[in-house]
């Protein structure tokens, strides 16, 4: 994220419909913002993996603020479609 007058802005925004297995963003500077939205009932958290350990994020109707650079992915889910959505920056 970057601030430009005093207001934070992204250079990418990332549509997805499926599960993201684990993987890290080489290409991003600063933090990543993930939202997601459907009708799935459970599971489907963010799993950021720290060098402490992993953290599950539930972020279903929330932005969720994280280093998109750190080892992530989406658990799995039931009960109908998940439409996720990541905000980042790319220099």
């Amino acid at each position: 994220m970057c601030w430009k007058l005093g207001v934070p802005y992204w250079s990418s925004l990332q549509v997805v419909n499926g599960r993201s297995d684990r993987h890290a963003d080489s290409g991003d500077v600063g933090p990543s913002v993930a939202w997601s939205c459907g009708s799935y009932k459970a599971g489907g958290e963010l799993c950021v993996h720290h060098p402490e350990g992993a953290q599950q994020y539930r972020t279903q109707e929330t932005a969720t603020a994280f280093d998109g650079r750190e080892e992530h992915e989406v658990n799995e889910w039931t009960g109908g479609d998940r439409w996720a959505y990541g905000l980042f920056l790319h220099p």
